[in-house]
């Protein structure tokens, strides 16, 4: 047992886990409330090979979406964790701006389960942030 989970129980007396987004009471420091959980749009299959953006049944795997034919993306594909709604974009500037860093290692979870297998083709960037951002924010996001 790691010395985190040791003082667990004593972090939960003292400060009590609350959602990120709405602040009801929940179970573990990590994580969201039942209502929040189902705010976030997670997407599924099938969906658009380039851009992740979700399609009805029917469609086969590999098909691409009306907005990347017309106008083809200059990546070879994304994978997204949520889509882009108010649910999403409030936990994004959280991590981002309200300086919870707790939620990073939830996000990366999510983020790690809709990346595809990577052969040795991929290359992972992160996108650099500018010396005075790291400077107010005190770590990169």
């Amino acid at each position: 047992m790691g010395l985190s989970a040791a003082f667990a129980p004593l972090v939960d007396l003292v400060f009590p886990p609350r959602c990120p987004l709405c602040g009801a009471a929940i179970a573990s420091q990590t994580g969201l409330c039942p209502q929040c959980w189902s705010a976030l749009a997670v997407p599924g299959e099938p969906a658009c090979a380039s851009c992740s953006r979700p399609f009805g049944d029917g469609i086969p795997d590999g098909a691409i979406c009306a907005p990347c034919l017309a106008e083809p993306p200059r990546h070879d594909g994304i994978a997204a964790a949520t889509l882009y709604n108010d649910a999403s974009r409030k936990l994004v500037l959280s991590l981002k701006h309200g300086n919870r860093i707790s939620l990073a290692p939830m996000m990366a979870g999510m983020m790690a389960t809709k990346l595809p297998f990577l052969d040795e083709g991929w290359i992972i960037a992160p996108v650099p942030l500018h010396r005075w951002r790291i400077w107010r924010r005190g770590y990169k996001q």
